[in-house]
């Protein structure tokens, strides 16, 4: 008979983890979310000064749905060739 891997037997058994078990992962998931808060707002405003956008359109992930959809098509965007008053353009595209 062949024996089930333990990551099933693993996954299986979360749904019976209680809460106080549970305690010590979500805390680390919190600190570590806590820790990367500040580089992600970082590198998301300077990708927004990139497009020549101000940094306080973040804001828009708190907007459900329709924010989420507007910050991602701002992200996507390819970076504006002109210099902006953040400074000039990250990536220098040259035409051959």
């Amino acid at each position: 008979m062949k024996t089930r891997p333990r990551i099933i037997i693993y996954i299986i058994n979360l749904e019976y983890i209680s809460y106080e078990s549970a305690l010590p992962l979500l805390s680390f998931i919190a600190i570590i979310n806590l820790m990367l808060l500040i580089p992600i707002c970082a590198v998301g405003t300077r990708r927004l000064h990139d497009i020549g956008r101000s940094g306080w359109w973040q804001l828009l992930w708190f907007i459900p749905v329709i924010g989420w959809i507007f910050i991602l098509f701002f992200l996507c965007k390819n970076t504006s060739p002109q210099n902006n008053k953040w400074g000039p353009p990250a990536k220098v595209t040259r035409l051959l």
